[in-house]
């Protein structure tokens, strides 16, 4: 967190030297158009009011770049913080999901469920069957169990 506020000073004070720098050039180019109104009558050429214009310009444009520059910076931290925010819900995710399957009795249910949670975990996405298949083996067997205990089990015409 404290690379995140120290990024986000840094964008700040690169903010603040732009605009320092925008309007210092804007000053700049400000004199260099007195200075050109200055010696508008003198029939001597100056280049001093189109040095000191260019000079500004220049400066303003520096500061622009370092503006946007700052504006990049917010970006990705904004990003970042983001993408940070997403990691520690799934975490928290994992951690709830953990802890429900430390509640379950069974260590052979348990054991299964922590390789799928794993597997989740790390990106892969198995065959939901083959997961069903896996962490609950019995299920066919209690489905069968179910029909076979139903007193309509069998007879014609019924479900």
């Amino acid at each position: 967190m404290d690379t995140f506020r120290q990024a986000l000073r840094h964008a700040e004070a690169t903010f603040r030297l732009s605009v320092a720098f925008m309007a210092g050039g804007a000053a700049i180019i400000l004199a260099g158009g007195i200075l050109a109104l200055i010696h508008a009558g003198n029939p001597d050429l100056s280049y001093l009011p189109i040095i000191t214009s260019l000079t500004g310009a220049l400066i303003t444009g520096g500061g622009g770049a370092l503006a946007i520059h700052a504006n990049r910076a917010r970006k990705h931290l904004t990003e970042q913080g983001e993408r940070l925010d997403a990691q520690i819900a799934e975490d928290h995710k994992v951690e709830r999901l953990r802890g429900w399957i430390d509640r379950v009795v069974s260590p052979e249910t348990r054991d299964q469920l922590n390789t799928t949670a794993a597997i989740k975990d790390m990106g892969l996405d198995p065959d939901p069957a083959a997961i069903t298949d896996r962490v609950l083996p019995e299920t066919q067997r209690v489905s069968g169990e179910i029909e076979a205990s139903r007193p309509d089990a069998g007879a014609p015409g019924q479900p």
